[in-house]
């Protein structure tokens, strides 16, 4: 959207920049907060706050920025292409690339990557900034990341991760070493992170493999319910915190946390992303 300027109507009394903004742009307040931020909004050349209380016959000038009827832009970030279907795509999201924008002005995510080689998703589902997007990974997990094509295949999909009717198995170096299990966990948010909370939902995971190296080990998981940050709060639990997680354990010298998603399975669709190199068995590795 264009530039724009506003004038505070003599009826309004005390009214919050926020309401008056959401109201004449038609965009939630949540995104008027955020234009307000990233200061976008001036009354008389000076910067406002979201609280900010208007007076009749005041102008408010508001600088050019992405109205949500305009959907992400689409980014030339490299996303490599993993599999494709007429009802789904799969990526390979590097770590480091936040899954989806918080807003409409930022064009970094794989949201963005995807909408570059598949403009129509765009066109799928009504949460805009998320233009089809099946399900998210943590900015710092890289791997299999996918994208319904249509609302009905967009449906389908989310339903049956609801359910732990689609398969996700993840790669993951951790601290020690443990066994192949099931883990039953009730969890719940708090904050930025997630704690185990007796009162929580249930969560589920399976260790399915554990491959000792070193002081580490790689171990395979399915995810078979899909809460925030489940399979990172899950093996801290248990003794064992990915290598290089800040948030649940030690980030020491790692500039990342060690997981990958590396297959998604879901009706006929299958993707699978190798993992990097530091996440690979021998026989994986590259000679």
């Amino acid at each position: 959207m264009d530039a724009r300027e506003i004038q505070v109507p003599e009826d309004v009394v005390d009214a919050r920049v926020d309401r008056l903004l959401a109201a004449e742009l038609q965009i939630s307040r949540r995104y008027a907060v955020r234009l307000i931020k990233r200061g976008l909004v001036q009354i008389e050349g000076a910067l406002v706050q979201k609280g900010t209380l208007l007076r009749p016959g005041e102008r408010l000038a508001i600088a050019a920025f992405r109205h949500p009827d305009e959907g992400p832009e689409a980014n030339s970030l490299a996303l490599p292409l993993l599999a494709a279907s007429d009802s789904f795509l799969a990526f390979d999201k590097p770590a480091g690339m936040p899954s989806l924008p918080l807003d409409f002005e930022e064009n970094t995510t794989a949201v963005n990557a995807a909408l570059a080689q598949y403009p129509d998703l765009a066109l799928v589902g009504d949460r805009k900034l998320e233009a089809g997007l099946v399900h998210r990974l943590d900015t710092q997990t890289s791997g299999v990341l996918v994208f319904a094509r249509n609302d009905a295949a967009l449906g389908r999909a989310r339903d049956a991760l609801a359910a732990g009717r689609a398969h996700k198995e993840y790669r993951a170096r951790v601290e020690g070493t443990l066994r192949p299990q099931r883990i039953e966990l009730a969890l719940s948010e708090s904050g930025k992170q997630v704690r185990t909370d007796r009162s929580g939902r249930i969560s589920i995971t399976e260790v399915l493999a554990v491959i000792p190296d070193g002081d580490t080990s790689l171990v395979d998981v399915l995810l078979v319910s899909g809460l925030r940050h489940q399979i990172r709060v899950v093996l801290a639990h248990l003794g064992n915190p990915i290598v290089g997680d800040a948030l649940y354990g030690n980030a020491g010298s790692e500039r990342r946390h060690w997981l990958h998603a590396s297959r998604f399975e879901f009706e006929e669709f299958k993707a699978d992303a190798p993992p990097p190199p530091e996440l690979a068995i021998s026989d994986e590795r590259a000679p």
